[in-house]
């Protein structure tokens, strides 16, 4: 016996997306799933593209999926938060980085690699 599936409610939302390897960008229409408790919506108004996006966009590591909405430094402004979200408000600005989920401190050290030098703190080739 199967149980029937319950279509889970989505957000319409819109993005500027690449359909292959060659581009261009052009509008893509998708669907978000609702925000769960300790979600945060945000109405992004800007994005910022950087050569990880392009090797993304290119294939370059043959492992792009198309289409492909790419960008993950952003800013924005909330306009929906769940039920347990505390540091954040409808209406507040808000700019989303591309590290999430990472220690505060690592084990190893740091390795300065946004802003700041290679490893042998000379060259300055991640700036």
């Amino acid at each position: 016996m199967t149980c029937p599936t319950e279509k889970l409610a989505t957000i319409p939302a819109k993005g500027w997306a690449v359909y292959d390897s060659l581009g261009p960008f052009k509008l893509f229409e998708f669907e978000r799933r609702v925000l769960k408790e300790d979600d945060v919506l945000i109405r992004i108004h800007f994005c910022g593209i950087c050569h990880t996006d392009i090797h993304e966009i290119e294939n370059e590591w043959n492992q792009s999926i198309y289409p492909m909405v790419p960008g993950h430094e952003i800013t924005g402004i909330v306009e929906q938060v769940g039920s347990k979200v505390k540091r954040f408000q409808v209406g507040d600005s808000v700019g989303v980085g591309c590290q999430m989920n990472l220690e505060q401190h690592c084990t190893v050290g740091p390795s300065y690699t946004y802003n700041c030098t290679e490893m042998d703190r000379k060259t300055p080739t991640y700036g």
